[in-house]
C-alpha cells in the first residue's frame, strides 16, 4: 500500500483475492502458489498499514504535544494578560484617586483666591477710604496752619 492511499484500502481487495481464483484451474500447485503470493501480498499491505499506524500514531503524539505546549502557552498568555490588566486597573485607580485630590485642590483654591479678593477688595476700599480721610486730615490741617497764621498776623498788627 502507498503512504497517499487511504488507510482502508485493500481490505476488501484482499479479501476479494482470498476467494478462489477465477479459473477453473484446479493445479494444486498453481493454487498454492496464488495462495503463498497473496499471503505474502497480504503480509506486505499489513505491513505497510503498520507502518503508516505507526507514523500517523508518531504525528498524533506530535501534534498533542504542540497542542500542549500552545495551551500552555496560552494560559501562559491569559495569565500576563490578567496580571497587567489587574496593573492598568490599579495604575488607573491610583490616577482617578490622584485627579479627584487635583479637582479638590483646585476648588479649593478657587474658594481661596475667591477670598482672598474679596479681602483684597475690601482691603482697598478700607485704603481708599483712609486715604481720603489724610487727604482730609492734611487739607484741614493745612486750612487750620493758614487760619492760625492770618490770625497771628492779624494780632501782631
Amino acid at each position: 500500500m502507498n503512504e497517499g492511499e487511504p488507510l482502508s484500502k485493500g481490505w476488501w481487495e484482499g479479501e476479494a483475492a482470498l476467494s478462489l481464483p477465477q479459473e477453473k484451474d484446479n493445479n494444486p500447485a498453481k493454487l498454492q502458489t496464488d495462495w503463498m503470493s497473496r499471503m505474502e501480498q497480504l503480509a506486505d499491505e499489513k505491513a505497510a498499514l503498520r507502518q503508516q499506524l505507526n507514523k500517523l500514531t508518531q504525528e498524533n503524539l506530535s501534534l498533542r504535544q504542540r497542542q500542549s505546549k500552545v495551551q500552555t502557552d496560552i494560559a501562559e498568555f491569559e495569565t500576563r494578560l490578567s496580571r497587567s490588566r489587574e496593573g492598568y486597573e490599579s495604575h488607573i485607580s491610583r490616577l482617578e484617586d490622584h485627579l479627584r485630590v487635583l479637582e479638590e485642590q483646585i476648588r479649593n483654591s478657587k474658594e481661596s483666591q475667591a477670598f482672598l479678593q474679596e479681602a483684597y477688595r475690601k482691603i482697598e476700599d478700607e485704603n481708599k477710604r483712609l486715604n481720603e480721610e489724610l487727604r482730609m486730615e492734611r487739607q484741614f490741617r493745612q486750612e487750620m496752619k493758614t487760619f492760625f497764621e492770618g490770625f497771628k498776623k492779624g494780632e501782631k498788627s
